[in-house]
């Protein structure tokens, strides 16, 4: 029965995912079509593999003939090539199923399909889990087919190991991959019961504010070693100085080799780790005995953790009073912005189950705190009259910010996504309403909900940097209109190619269309659009700007550009939303 099931639930969604791209005008319908577009996908899977193959064997080739020749480098101190790169490989392994893991949670708890499992079908509810599990990792694991698959093959074939060693390899991979996910996605769907049952505080804040904290601290102390480098970036009139460029390069290579050498060799001297482990089973150098006394180790932390996540910590009243101040403090900053209607709008959406889930990507993810300690040691070792002050200080206006407003938009897609009420949307359109009213308040409260961590970002900037309170308000002014574009911007693939025949509110941003929008918005972001805005940075730093102008230009002509962008997005995004067309797409 399961897999009856399993057939048809992958054939729902691969029709639900590529049967209408809107933003292609492309209708698909009817079995036969589907077909095609299957054999499509499968044909273009070939190619993408056989194109893989080679191109991981040339880089492979390319990356460890040097050392070969050489002998061994102070990066790879004592470390066997083989135990090397199969070492990278199953790390790839397990941090690829522990996101598995996650998605596949994050699936689960917005999901209907229990109900269908019990109702129809009669599956008990131990089972439900299981069947949900295992659809969802088939469906989300095609990625691993065309990606690891290459990968190995190419590893394995450069290595010369034959096919013993890659079926070994192989089956590893799977195992590992199946064990890591399923643990990841027991552990994430237990702290989500329980942020949305009981705002769990320890999940909720102090967890997710230490792991951040760490990480802003690791990198902070990184960049510490690095920024006397980075001060000295070699500057002329006219640019930079091609000779001491490179020279300036090879001091960063040295550098890097210096500082990432003990790091490199302890991680992969560490024979306990999971990924060094299967390496050494691959190439048999491991003792069973230490084989057999890792799998009792992780056994024990696997369990240990499993007892932990299912205890239950009363609140009390610490609990309480970080709960209170942390929703009074977001509820302050609403009451500025929206009228009471529109208040009662965004605490419903604050207090929702689907939010409290998701409330530590409030905090921004990692890579955003990784940036923020980087530079800002660089700013702590630099002065308002050093130029290279300036250039870390735009990274920080621009880069982390986009990326923050980016994770927030795809964090909270189940609420702040303008699909995500389809069925208020089409109230609205039946009682003749203009639904750029729900637009627009989702608009606000995503602005109203990203600002406050962008301020305390800020304030934490001009704590441990060294900058004057005169471009302390003016990054807050940047960092304001820019994250009101930067919302705006990351809203377009949900205008130009919206979906509602979702199955599942986490589904919304997977559709191809939207996704080929979206990266190419984050490409055009990245690479062409934050680096204009930078552009007066750049003639500041070859003196073609002088230090009276450049603050006056930098700052106030950003938020300029940025106001005025916001505004003509908002009026082309209230065009779009308020055509008919909207109703259709509801419809269908």
């Amino acid at each position: 029965m399961f897999l009856k099931w399993l057939k048809w639930r992958l054939y729902i969604r691969t029709k639900n995912k590529w049967g209408n791209l809107n933003f292609l005008n492309f209708n698909m319908k009817g079995f036969h079509i589907l077909k095609v577009l299957l054999l499509y996908r499968f044909l273009y899977s070939i190619f993408f593999y056989v194109v893989s193959y080679f191109v991981i064997s040339k880089l492979s080739y390319f990356l460890i003939t040097p050392q070969k020749k050489l002998g061994n480098i102070s990066l790879l101190n004592n470390i066997s090539f083989n135990y090397f790169i199969w070492s990278i490989y199953f790390l790839m392994v397990l941090i690829y199923a522990i996101v598995i893991g996650k998605k596949i949670s994050d699936y689960f708890m917005n999901t209907q399909d229990h109900i269908w499992l019990s109702s129809i079908l009669g599956i008990p509810k131990k089972n439900q889990y299981i069947w949900v599990f295992g659809e969802n990792l088939i469906w989300k694991s095609i990625p691993i087919l065309f990606w690891f698959l290459p990968i190995s093959l190419s590893i394995n074939n450069f290595l010369e190991s034959g096919v013993y060693v890659y079926l070994k390899v192989l089956v590893l991979s799977m195992i590992s991959y199946l064990l890591i996910s399923l643990f990841s996605f027991y552990i994430y769907n237990n702290i989500s019961f329980k942020r949305q049952k009981n705002m769990n505080w320890l999940s909720i804040f102090i967890v997710p504010v230490f792991l951040r904290t760490l990480i802003c601290y690791f990198m902070f102390q990184l960049g510490l070693k690095f920024s006397p480098w980075f001060i000295k970036f070699p500057l002329t009139r006219n640019g930079v100085n091609p000779e001491e460029f490179y020279k300036w390069i090879e001091n960063g290579k040295t550098l890097s080799l210096t500082v990432f050498s003990n790091w490199v060799n302890s991680l992969f001297h560490f024979i306990y780790l999971p990924n060094n482990i299967f390496a050494s089973f691959i190439i048999d150098s491991i003792e069973y005995k230490k084989l057999f006394f890792s799998i009792f180790i992780y056994l024990i932390i696997g369990y240990s953790v499993i007892l932990l996540i299912k205890i239950n910590i009363p609140s009390n009243r610490i609990s309480n009073r970080i709960k209170l101040y942390f929703f009074n403090g977001l509820n302050r900053v609403a009451l500025l912005g929206l009228n009471p209607k529109n208040y009662a709008i965004f605490k419903t959406v604050l207090t929702s189950k689907y939010v409290k889930r998701k409330l530590p990507n409030l905090y921004g993810n990692l890579f955003f705190w990784a940036m923020l300690g980087f530079f800002s040691s660089i700013l702590s070792l630099t002065t308002n009259n050093m130029k290279i002050h300036y250039l870390a200080l735009v990274f920080l206006m621009f880069f982390p910010i986009y990326f923050y407003v980016h994770n927030i938009i795809k964090g909270f897609v189940g609420k702040i996504s303008f699909e995500s009420d389809k069925n208020l949307l089409l109230l609205f359109l039946i009682s003749g309403k203009n639904i750029w009213l729900v637009f627009r308040i989702k608009l606000l409260i995503t602005n109203l909900i990203i600002f406050p961590f962008i301020f305390i970002g800020d304030i934490m900037i001009f704590c441990i940097g060294n900058i004057s309170i005169k471009l302390l308000f003016l990054l807050i002014g940047v960092h304001a209109s820019s994250m009101v574009l930067f919302v705006l911007i990351c809203t377009i693939p949900n205008i130009l190619s919206p979906h509602f025949n979702y199955l599942n509110v986490e589904e919304i941003n997977e559709y191809p269309d939207k996704q080929f929008i979206e990266q190419g918005l984050y490409y055009f972001m990245t690479g062409f659009f934050i680096p204009f805005l930078m552009l007066p940075t750049a003639l500041y730093l070859t003196d073609n700007i002088s230090d009276s102008l450049y603050t006056t230009v930098q700052f106030t002509l950003c938020i300029i550009v940025n106001s005025m962008f916001s505004f003509i997005l908002t009026v082309c995004i209230r065009y779009k939303v308020s055509k008919q067309q909207i109703l259709e797409d509801i419809l269908n």
